[in-house]
């Protein structure tokens, strides 16, 4: 993010994860499941990826910037739920799909 940012924004762009994110929202408001329709789905998708790659920023150094007072995985799984609640999933539809061990899956 340092100089111009081109890199940066290379970066965000070669991964399509906040396209995919944004297309999420747009099926679970479609479904039902998005609980308001007053926020923008392409912006919800930015927020929640701000904020998932604000808590990863804290774990590049070998001694992480904050301590958040809980394991990695609590921390993984309360960021997921802030941004799942941030995009107004209902918690029905959240108890529904979200699974903390499938998620940790992916991280292993």
């Amino acid at each position: 993010m340092a100089g111009d940012g081109k890199f940066a924004r290379t970066a965000y762009y070669e991964f399509p994860i906040v396209p995919k994110l944004e297309e999420c929202i747009k099926a679970a408001i479609a479904a039902g499941d998005i609980e308001r329709k007053s926020g923008l789905p392409r912006l919800q998708a930015w927020f929640a990826h701000h904020v998932a790659v604000g808590v990863m920023y804290d774990f590049l150094p070998s001694i992480p910037l904050v301590d958040y007072g809980v394991s990695r995985e609590k921390l993984i799984d309360q960021t997921v739920l802030f941004a799942l609640r941030g995009t107004g999933l209902k918690e029905k539809a959240i108890r529904r799909y979200y699974d903390p061990k499938e998620l940790a899956l992916l991280a292993a």
